[in-house]
C-alpha cells in the first residue's frame, strides 16, 4: 500500500523521466493508452508496426519511445500467415532484427477470458521484463459486457490496472468499435478484403486514418514476422512450465 503524499513532495521529487514510455508524457509506467478502429481498418497493422519500431527506439506514428522498450504483445484474432504478412513491415521500415528479435515477443493467447487471461500476461511480462504490453484486441481478454459500465471497471480499472501498478508497466490496446447501422453499412461496402489493409503502412511517421480514435496516457483506461519475433530455441512459456 502507497504511503499518503502531500502535493510538496511531488514537487520537491519532480518529473520521473524513467516512467515515461512514449512521447513527451503520452503513454507512463502506470499508465494506458486505447485506440480504437472499425474492423479491418488495420489496427493490427499498427499493432505491430508500433511494437517494432518502438522496440528499437524508432518513432511510430509520430510516438517517440524513451529508449528501445521491451514489449509483449498478446493478441488473439490474427493467423500464423497474418502476422508473417504484417512483419514484412520490419523490412519495408529497414528496422534494426536483432534488437526486435530481442525486445519484442508475440504471444497468440485464446481460450483464456478475464482473470486467467490477465494472469498469463503477468507472467509473460515478468518473463520477458517487459516494459510495455500490448493489447489486440481487447475485447477478446474481457469477461464481462462491454457495454456495461460495471463489467469495464472491475476488468480495466481492477484487473488490468492492478496489472499495469503492480508490474510497473505501460498498456497500449486496441479496441473494435461498434459495427455501424446496417444502412450504413451496404453504402459503405466494397469488395475489399477485411486482410487486404494488412501491410505495412508506407511511413513509420504516418497518421492513423480518420477511422481511429486514441486515447492517451491515462493511469486507467480513458475513451480514446512472427519468427523474427522468436529465437528459434523456444524456452518454456512460464504459464505452462509448472
Amino acid at each position: 500500500m502507497r504511503r499518503p503524499e502531500h502535493p510538496i513532495s511531488y514537487l520537491q521529487a519532480g518529473v520521473r523521466q524513467q516512467d515515461i514510455l512514449l512521447g513527451n508524457g503520452f503513454l507512463e509506467r502506470g499508465c494506458a493508452a486505447l485506440v480504437a478502429g472499425a474492423s479491418g481498418i488495420g489496427k493490427s497493422s499498427i499493432a505491430m508496426q508500433c511494437g517494432c519500431c518502438w522496440s528499437c527506439a524508432k518513432d511510430a506514428f509520430d510516438l517517440a519511445p524513451s529508449q528501445a522498450l521491451r514489449i509483449v504483445m498478446v493478441q488473439n484474432e490474427d493467423s500464423r500467415n497474418d502476422l508473417a504478412r504484417m512483419s514484412e513491415a520490419i523490412r519495408h521500415l529497414n528496422l534494426n532484427i536483432d534488437q526486435i528479435r530481442e525486445n519484442f515477443w508475440i504471444e497468440t493467447v485464446r481460450g483464456k477470458i478475464g482473470p486467467q487471461a490477465v494472469n498469463i500476461m503477468r507472467d509473460l511480462v515478468r518473463w520477458r521484463k517487459a516494459d510495455l504490453l500490448v493489447i489486440n484486441p481487447l475485447s477478446a481478454y474481457h469477461d464481462g459486457n462491454i457495454s456495461e459500465n460495471r463489467d469495464n471497471i472491475r476488468f480495466l480499472y481492477g484487473e488490468l490496472g492492478d496489472l499495469m501498478d503492480s508490474e510497473g508497466i505501460g498498456i497500449f490496446a486496441f479496441h473494435h468499435k461498434g459495427k455501424p447501422p446496417k444502412d450504413a453499412q451496404k453504402k459503405c461496402s466494397t469488395s475489399r478484403s477485411p486482410n487486404a489493409s494488412r501491410k505495412p503502412v508506407g511511413r513509420s511517421n504516418a497518421k492513423p486514418s480518420s477511422g481511429m480514435t486514441t486515447s492517451p496516457g491515462a493511469c486507467g483506461f480513458r475513451p480514446a514476422s512472427s519468427m523474427l519475433m522468436r529465437p528459434l530455441n523456444r524456452p518454456a512459456k512460464p504459464y505452462l512450465s509448472s
